[in-house]
């Protein structure tokens, strides 16, 4: 069924069904517009619910199907733009934050200068205009689909796409930048239209529905954006929006919290706010670096570390003495708000020290350790997760130092800290009041402890085996946490 028979479906007889064919095809492009404009998932998926709230409450006013992806982009820009006109009262939106969505990609010279000034160039175009750009570009629709949807000849929708090319380039020249008509095109095609988070899609419908309470429904039981900004706690990342809000409709946030939960994990879907991953698969102590596959480029430099390939999976760096390091320099990704840490560990090495996997100053940023005794309490061998500012500490339950691999994985949402061990969880730690971790200038080093926290100066060293180390920008669930294990073993 095509949009405009959908669109009746759900007008007439209230079809749930067709309503969620709708958001699960035009999720992408909604989620990506919002995307590039707020620079922040969390945002890009509120923005992306609102909007189909607002469909699901004027589906009957659109008067024609085809013209369904015109209104949904132009509602997108709409609610986006004014969130960031809110935000921008308090902070320019941070650089990095387009890490979180670009993280399996590295953009092209022409997609770098594009990108943030492509929706500032698509309202400049008409409305006719931008429908036969998405229909092209961002649906990647043939010349033939791309007439048919515009009610319009092969040849008149390429002359109508080719006058809104040359409309975007002259406003990207305004703005000093010079590309080709047939650049952007490309770029779009190649770039625009990021994959919306696994689950996005049912939770949008399910709320969307709930929130409107079925074509006709009271707009007092509406969902809007504020509501749904407001109602997730925001946890430090760049800023709190400065929004007066309602309270939300318990329901749909209910619905949407559940729908994240049952989504299925997906090894695509781990990859979300990835910014480390060494696999150490192949010896590299003489390459010069240690590759980060996360796609950041965070590659470490190993000193006095010996490879084997007898890792958990595939191959691992063996510490055996003070001094061993694998160091990844300092850079804003690693300053990350909400965190994740990752690693499997093989050792049975214990004293009064505490052996690090990772550093990057446990009383400034972040720290993950095996445990040494302290003030004669008995903690050696306990895997453990210091984080700043300010210190503070979660021990695991059990001991990893029983000689066979384990993975240890730390994760902070904000609010609470999580110890897991093997896939489980086995210690928690609640924050007074929402929060995030310390931003440091130190590098992060891996299997080496920070002696002199007013420089960058290493001290004694893990002894064992290290392997699969990785890093996120955001805390993973403990459904993600076990899955990691599972395809890890």
């Amino acid at each position: 069924m095509n949009d405009a028979e959908l669109l009746r479906d759900y007008v007439e007889r209230q079809s749930e069904k067709a309503f969620a064919q709708l958001v699960e095809r035009h999720i992408n492009v909604v989620y990506s517009t919002a995307l590039r404009i707020v620079r922040q998932t969390a945002l890009a998926e509120d923005i992306s619910q609102a909007v189909f709230i607002q469909l699901a409450r004027k589906a009957q006013t659109i008067r024609s199907g085809n013209a369904l992806l015109g209104w949904l982009y132009r509602v997108t820009h709409h609610q986006a733009a004014n969130a960031v006109r809110a935000e921008c009262t308090r902070r320019h939106y941070e650089t990095e934050a387009m890490n979180i969505a670009l993280s399996n990609q590295e953009l092209s010279a022409a997609w770098e200068s594009i990108a943030p000034y492509l929706d500032e160039a698509m309202e400049a175009l008409s409305d006719d205009e931008q429908n036969a750009v998405l229909q092209r570009f961002f649906q990647g629709r043939s010349w033939r689909e791309v007439g048919a949807a515009l009610t319009l000849s092969e040849d008149a929708a390429q002359k109508r796409v080719d006058r809104a090319l040359d409309k975007l380039r002259e406003h990207l020249a305004r703005r000093g930048i010079t590309v080709t008509p047939g650049a952007i095109g490309s770029s779009i095609a190649a770039n625009a239209v990021q994959v919306a988070p696994s689950g996005l899609a049912s939770a949008v419908t399910a709320a969307s529905l709930v929130g409107n309470g079925g074509i006709g429904g009271s707009a007092a039981a509406s969902t809007t954006l504020k509501d749904l900004i407001m109602k997730k706690t925001t946890i430090g990342i760049l800023a709190v929006l400065a929004i007066t809000a309602v309270l939300t409709t318990p329901v749909a946030i209910s619905k949407i919290k559940q729908a994240r939960l049952n989504a299925p994990v997906t090894e695509k879907g781990l990859r979300r706010g990835l910014v480390l991953a060494m696999t150490f698969d192949r010896d590299e102590t003489g390459a010069g670096k240690i590759t980060d596959s996360s796609g950041k480029g965070n590659h470490g430099r190993a000193s006095g570390v010996s490879w084997t390939p007898a890792g958990k999976k595939g191959g691992a760096y063996e510490f055996t003495a003070d001094g061993n390091e694998i160091v990844v320099s300092n850079n804003a990704s690693l300053n990350t708000g909400q965190l994740t840490l990752a690693a499997w560990i093989k050792t049975s090495f214990t004293d009064d020290k505490w052996r690090r996997i990772f550093d990057k100053s446990y009383s400034l940023g972040y720290a993950m350790s095996i445990a040494g005794d302290w003030q004669q309490n008995k903690w050696r061998g306990l895997a453990c997760t210091e984080m700043g500012p300010g210190t503070h500490f979660v021990l695991s339950k059990s001991k990893v130092t029983d000689g066979q691999w384990h993975q240890v994985v730390t994760t902070f949402d904000g609010i609470e800290e999580l110890l897991y061990v093997d896939g489980s969880p086995q210690a928690r730690f609640r924050w007074k009041s929402p929060g995030q971790v310390g931003k440091t200038d130190f590098n992060l080093v891996i299997g080496c402890n920070r002696s002199n926290l007013t420089e960058d100066d290493l001290g004694v060293s893990f002894r064992g085996l290290i392997s699969e180390p990785m890093v996120w920008n955001r805390a993973l669930s403990e459904k993600e946490v076990a899955f990691l294990c599972q395809s890890q073993q």
